[in-house]
């Protein structure tokens, strides 16, 4: 199949322009809800904050050097390999992510898209990677271009092997992996319990499955207690609609960690009910972190969020449930 050159051209020029706009605003975008990043990086790493920070800082300034460099043509083709090999390594580590089950928002843009999956973040990498690799095959160093029959053959194979597997791995990933259908099975195992448990309120439900185990410093276990105070607030104030249920530990027969937690949760004065989850709801809704459900009014999730959260985050989501 034969390209006519000025098609060719244009396309090149579409494409270094999506790529260098989508990898410029990845960065800003990162930056300026950089709390939230770097919280995701923490729990994907699964290191502390202070580590993550620095590998956060690194991402950002390789994503902006990268979209500055596709604005410059010689740096078109090292920055689409550097860009490639970025983006493979991010749908990979997103993909191993969606295969254990693991449901971490990335925040690959920040907070513009919030409610992205992680299904939708693999294609979206693996469109940019295909883009990527067509600059590469398609932007010739000189001293190829006088061999041009020599290496159109491999140049063409690389492109359509890179098409064909990026279709089939964004297909599989969102539409078969997707942690967005896992959300789809919380809706119905949970919702419905949740819903039967406590009426549907005019505004927002929202439902924390806790499981202690997670807040193993005491740091982690006071940030999720002064969430919970600020959901007390809320729920005492404007009338939100909140209940915490917490995962059965083993280690205590039912009704000594139920008295247990009786006395966590008045101690803690929350004026929301804190209930043991002897159902085992926790194991049947698939999530495997402590994890906050928002509901709205017409029974749908608009909202799923794991602990910990950033401090930026913390805020938004307290910010959005008071609205």
């Amino acid at each position: 199949m034969v390209v006519p050159i000025r098609l060719t051209k244009t396309l090149i020029s579409l494409i270094r322009l999506l790529l260098c706009l989508a990898f410029l605003t990845a960065a800003l975008s990162k930056l300026l809800a950089f709390e939230s990043f770097t919280t995701s990086v923490s729990q994907i790493a699964g290191q502390s904050p202070e580590i993550a920070r620095p590998i956060s800082w690194i991402v950002i300034g390789v994503e902006a050097g990268i979209g500055i460099a596709f604005t410059l043509r010689r740096l078109v083709r090292p920055a689409s390999v550097i860009a490639a090999l970025l983006l493979s390594s991010f749908a990979v580590l997103l993909t191993s992510m969606v295969l254990q089950g693991r449901e971490i928002l990335c925040h690959c843009f920040g907070n513009m898209f919030p409610h992205l999956s992680l299904g939708s973040e693999i294609a979206v990498d693996l469109l940019l990677l295909t883009g990527a690799v067509f600059l590469f095959c398609e932007i010739q160093p000189h001293e190829w271009r006088g061999r041009s029959n020599e290496s159109r053959r491999w140049r063409l194979m690389l492109l359509w092997s890179t098409t064909i597997v990026s279709i089939l791995w964004s297909m599989i990933a969102m539409f078969v992996l997707d942690p967005a259908h896992s959300s789809l099975r919380i809706e119905q195992r949970v919702i419905g319990w949740f819903l039967e448990s406590q009426p549907t309120a005019s505004g927002f439900n929202v439902l924390l499955l806790a499981d202690l185990d997670d807040f193993g410093c005491q740091l982690c276990l006071e940030d999720f207690v002064s969430f919970c105070d600020s959901l007390t607030v809320l729920h005492s104030s404007i009338g939100l609609s909140v209940q915490l249920l917490v995962k059965r530990d083993g280690r205590h027969s039912e009704p000594i960690q139920a008295h247990m937690l009786r006395g966590w949760a008045k101690g803690n004065g929350f004026t929301f009910p804190v209930l043991l989850d002897r159902d085992s709801v926790y194991e049947r809704s698939g999530v495997r972190r402590t994890t906050l459900i928002c509901v709205d009014g017409n029974k749908k999730v608009v909202m799923q969020e794991t602990f910990p959260l950033g401090p930026g985050r913390r805020e938004e989501i307290l910010h959005q449930l008071s609205l």
